[in-house]
């Protein structure tokens, strides 16, 4: 293939745009979506086309339309979008967020401040799925991007089709198969018009620079069609490894119900680097219930600490302890940075995003860490009876009963999740993550 060949559009239509809905169906969490449109002809048509591919499904789905604030025009255009798809009989909203108490360029105060308000209406309304207009156009420009700045092969496979934003909600992007002018070509054939953003006319993004000037690029031989394919094949290579690592998660990890791993070491040096950084950022994440990516100094230092093996003292990363166990790894959270005393007469909180603990009276009572002087203040026999579910340092990071005396004596919470083994006097304990192991950061589909 000729590097200077354009890439030929695939047709965006109801018919084609079912296929890829149907990969991505099996990997939903629940029945609840939502869409963030814009107004532009990307977002716009990719909630047309999914209020007719859902139609005969048992799914609920509405339209989120962020007003940033950053233009005059901002709020009207958010109002109209909301009432252009309400009269296509799409359940729509505004959400209103402050975009200029973000730093950064104006395209990343909108990008971050929309994608923030987005993904906390879904978090705060048990949405599972937000579905993204992102289409092919937007894949090349990720992959020059990323080439610019110098990523890895892990990077320039861009985008993926759904990745997971740990614990309860993925992003989904159905349209990156189909060229930008399609989702254009689409909605005129529907008899709709789109709002155009004058934003995306300035030179001053690196994003925008390449969408301006990609006929230079095909000119030098940078094609769209020669990135296309290459970004296609290193999504592949991708799922490959993501695949083995979930495979040798299945095999050798074990989740605990109070929020700590347990990992078999006998063949972690099957794995490549690559690998284990994909593992461990599956694991860590599981452990903190939220996504842990890990920098380029956090990999150096993992590898160095696996290469020395089970003589090697503990290390923090990411939020996280990880010790030699005889020939496993225990994996939990660590104690530094912990929330700190928490006095409440609620039915219940969420505490360290992790655990949901359920009171059994509605007086004041004071949470706080366990930690290392909580755990010297417990009896022997408690100590024995925790150390049979977990290791002592993930017992440090759990919350338990306490009182804002210095002589304070720790109360454990009720550690079974079971309620017929539930201590009717003792406030419930339970780990929230909705997601187990196997849980990757991106799927391939």
């Amino acid at each position: 293939m000729s590097l200077n060949e354009t890439y030929s559009p695939m047709k965006l239509d109801l018919s084609s745009f079912s296929p890829r809905m149907e990969k991505l169906w099996p990997h939903r969490q629940n029945d609840r979506f939502a869409i963030g449109v814009s107004g532009g002809s990307d977002s716009l048509a990719l909630a047309v086309l999914c209020k007719a591919w859902l139609a005969n499904r048992e799914a609920s789905f509405e339209a989120l339309v962020v007003d940033h604030g950053l233009r005059e025009e901002s709020q009207a255009e958010a109002t109209s979008t909301v009432k252009k798809l309400k009269s296509l009989g799409i359940q729509a909203l505004v959400l209103t967020t402050n975009a200029k108490a973000y730093k950064g360029s104006f395209q990343l105060k909108a990008r971050q401040a929309r994608f923030d308000a987005l993904t906390d209406y879904c978090n705060q309304h048990s949405i599972r799925q937000l579905l993204l207009g992102h289409n092919l156009d937007d894949q090349i420009e990720t992959f020059l991007l990323r080439l610019e700045s110098g990523s890895q092969l892990m990077g320039l496979a861009a985008m993926p089709a759904i990745a997971a934003q740990l614990p309860d909600l993925s992003l989904w992007r159905p349209l990156l198969p189909f060229p930008k002018p399609e989702t254009a070509n689409f909605l005129r054939t529907q008899g709709l018009d789109w709002i155009e953003d004058p934003s995306n006319e300035k030179t001053v993004n690196s994003r925008i620079w390449f969408r301006q000037n990609r006929d230079r690029l095909e000119n030098e031989g940078i094609s769209s069609k020669a990135i296309a394919k290459l970004v296609d094949s290193l999504g592949g290579w991708r799922g490959v490894q993501q695949n083995t690592v979930n495979d040798f998660v299945a095999e050798e990890a074990e989740a605990n119900r109070h929020g700590w791993v347990s990992l078999n070491t006998s063949r972690l040096s099957e794995l490549s680097p690559l690998q284990k950084s994909l593992l461990f950022t599956q694991l860590l994440s599981w452990v903190r219930n939220a996504y842990q990516a890990l920098s380029g100094s956090n990999l150096v230092q993992l590898e160095k600490w696996l290469s020395v093996g089970n003589t090697a003292q503990p290390m923090t990363i990411g939020g996280c302890l990880i010790a030699y166990k005889g020939d496993y790894i225990s994996i939990c959270r660590e104690e530094r940075n912990l929330p700190k005393e928490v006095s409440t007469s609620e039915a219940s909180l969420v505490w360290d995003q992790r655990f949901l603990i359920e009171l059994t009276t509605d007086q004041d009572i004071t949470i706080r860490p366990l930690g290392k002087l909580g755990w010297s203040k417990l009896t022997r026999q408690e100590r024995a009876d925790v150390r049979t579910l977990m290791p002592p340092e993930a017992a440090y990071t759990l919350p338990c009963l306490s009182s804002a005396n210095p002589s304070w004596q720790p109360q454990l919470l009720n550690l079974q999740q079971e309620p017929s083994e539930m201590v009717a006097d003792r406030p419930r304990l339970t780990f929230l993550s909705n997601t187990n192991l196997l849980t990757p950061v991106f799927l391939v589909v």
